[in-house]
């Protein structure tokens, strides 16, 4: 099994979609700042590293290490994106769609 690799996250967005009566984690975008003693704008990153997963197993990485010329793509196979999936929360019960702690792990 392969291992996506783990990021420090400063700032992460996500992406969520119903396919059926659960909802799935697609998409987690981090943000990683030359320190995090300052406060900067989302634009003043050193590395943006964009992860897009899908149902069946297989994840996109892509790395923007804004001190390279290129960004980073990698694939991956057979993930185990059992973390990804969430009951729909009731209203106002949001808290489990910023849980990233297990869906950012090391993934086999």
């Amino acid at each position: 099994m392969p291992t996506v690799p783990l990021y420090e996250l400063a700032v992460a967005d996500a992406r969520w979609r119903e396919p059926g009566e659960r909802l799935f984690l697609e998409a987690i975008t981090s943000y990683t700042y030359p320190d995090m003693t300052n406060h900067y704008a989302r634009n003043e990153c050193i590395q943006i590293v964009s992860m897009f997963y899908k149902t069946d197993g297989v994840v996109e990485v892509e790395t923007n290490d804004k001190s390279r010329p290129k960004v980073s793509v990698v694939h991956y196979r057979d993930v185990d994106v059992s973390a990804h999936w969430e009951p729909i929360p009731a209203f106002g019960n949001w808290e489990s769609l910023g849980r990233f702690d297990a869906r950012l792990q090391p993934l086999s």
